[in-house]
């Protein structure tokens, strides 16, 4: 789905993931494309979704937006990738520890 079609007037719960391959020089539209992605999704058991940010648009967009993180430091090492999965007993867990 193009992000001209995800800033006004839609609603798809099933978006897990948004891709930024170019730049939005827009806070307002930046945020309403990343708030398409925040819905739940019951039906398909979303819980989570991924930015994937190949022009820094999040770094460019932060000094004026009000949107941070909820993951302060997304990415972790493989260490700690395979001790949570030889600790983590739960199967929705360990596949999310998988995805990322």
């Amino acid at each position: 789905m193009t992000v001209d079609l995800l800033t006004t007037g839609i609603d798809v719960p099933t978006i897990c993931n948004l891709v930024f391959i170019r730049r939005v020089n827009s806070r307002i539209l930046y945020e309403q494309m990343v708030g398409r992605a925040t819905r739940l999704c019951p039906e398909i058991g979303k819980e989570i979704f991924r930015i994937f940010d190949a022009v820094n648009l999040y770094e460019n967009i932060a000094p004026v937006s009000t949107m941070k993180p909820v993951v302060v430091n997304p990415q972790i090492s493989f260490e700690q990738m395979v001790t949570e999965l030889d600790t983590v007993t739960d199967d929705k867990a360990i596949d999310l520890i998988r995805a990322c």
